[in-house]
């Protein structure tokens, strides 16, 4: 069963002890999808950001919008070649775009920075700084998913607070990698 044909449900992580272990399994994909896409999206913001003179704010706009939509067809593309190999048989259209509403989560960050991107755009700061400002916004994002998956785990403050570091550290090593093989 899909997460989407659940249809009762307004918000899959307010009460995580009441999902079944598939419906838990479905939560943590959804998530890791999130979090990747954002690390994603980090890195290309960085990489934005080293480059904004070579950028209008409407080419940063569509290279932020470009990546995030590739990453939701590409799950979408393939949850159905992998439903083919497991099923043996074709998705139905009405399952095709329940996955790819369910995935939509991955096209969420990409908000914060195209709302900064397009204050850019009326001169309120220039697209150096919105791009940074995203960036920052995101790495809080970022931050935030690991405190959460750290009270799940810890009753602790600082072990929360030292496993969120380690894994902000993680990803921030990622965004640099990213960065750099970009180059």
């Amino acid at each position: 069963m899909y997460m989407h044909e659940r249809r009762d449900r307004q918000n899959p992580y307010d009460n995580l002890d009441a999902l079944s272990k598939q419906e838990l399994e479905l939560v943590s994909e959804y998530l890791k999808e999130r979090i990747y896409a954002t690390i994603t999206l980090i890195a290309l913001l960085a990489t934005l950001w080293q480059t904004a003179s070579h950028f209008s704010p409407a080419g940063a706009a569509l290279s932020v919008l470009g990546t995030v939509i590739a990453l939701w067809l590409a799950v979408g593309v393939a949850s159905r070649m992998s439903y083919h190999v497991v099923n043996g048989k074709r998705m139905s259209p009405q399952v095709y775009i329940g996955i790819l509403r369910a995935h939509a989560a991955l096209l969420i960050p990409a908000g914060p920075a195209l709302f900064f991107i397009g204050l850019s755009a009326f001169d309120i700061f220039s697209l150096e700084t919105a791009l940074f400002i995203s960036m920052i916004a995101l790495l809080l994002s970022f931050a935030g998913f690991s405190l959460m998956a750290g009270r799940q785990i810890h009753s602790n403050l600082l072990e929360i607070i030292v496993t969120s570091a380690f894994e902000v550290g993680l990803g921030v090593g990622i965004i640099l990698l990213k960065i750099v093989a970009g180059h």
